[in-house]
């Protein structure tokens, strides 16, 4: 057990029949034939596991750096160079980047498209262009054709290079998502801006 939990270091929690020493994963014992009682503990410990996950969530730095006035839910872009030139407007208009950054965008875009798989994707230029680092967030009514697969959930990440503890914690939340395909898809029918941030 040592051994796998050293190799495999996103396990959520253990379930076991006996007591485990110095283990530092959540984890509960339950008895080999997992009765109602086990059930019932069982339950309850995944709730109060749920929870402080959600508790940790809260400090998103995802949430940190967007607005209300930078999600554009239900778009209906015909390419996603389109999408990109309306996100990084967004985002000149607001005072976060150079006008130049759109173009940028686009042609960095043209180079290699940026979805991540899970529908994500990840448009962005060189941070040159960038004034304050900000996040544009759309989502698509229809999945759009974007590279190799379809994309549904798009975030410009507009992040200046002083920001780098920021970008790196943003990397591991995309990953999250990217992970959660039930969670992207209730993010995409969200039709309603507060609710979906």
């Amino acid at each position: 057990l040592k051994d796998y939990t050293k190799k495999h270091e996103d396990i959520d929690l253990v379930i076991s029949t006996i007591e485990l020493e110095n283990m530092t994963i959540p984890h509960i014992v339950v008895s080999p034939l997992l009765e109602p009682g086990d059930e019932k503990k069982l339950s309850a410990f995944m709730r109060q596991l749920d929870e402080s996950h959600s508790q940790k969530q809260k400090n998103f730095q995802m949430l940190n750096n967007t607005t209300p006035f930078l999600v554009f839910l239900q778009q209906e872009a015909e390419h996603r160079y389109k999408l990109i030139e309306q996100l990084a407007t967004a985002l000149f208009e607001k005072g976060y980047v150079e006008k130049e950054y759109a173009v940028h965008a686009v042609m960095r875009e043209k180079m290699a498209a940026t979805n991540i798989g899970a529908g994500i994707a990840i448009p962005h230029a060189n941070a040159k262009y960038i004034k304050q680092s900000a996040i544009a967030i759309a989502t698509l009514k229809e999945p759009l054709d974007w590279g190799s697969e379809k994309v549904s959930l798009v975030f410009m990440l507009a992040v200046k290079h002083e920001d780098q503890t920021m970008t790196k914690q943003l990397f591991s939340e995309l990953s999250y998502l990217s992970e959660q395909p039930a969670f992207v898809q209730k993010l995409t029918k969200e039709t309603n801006v507060m609710t979906f941030l």
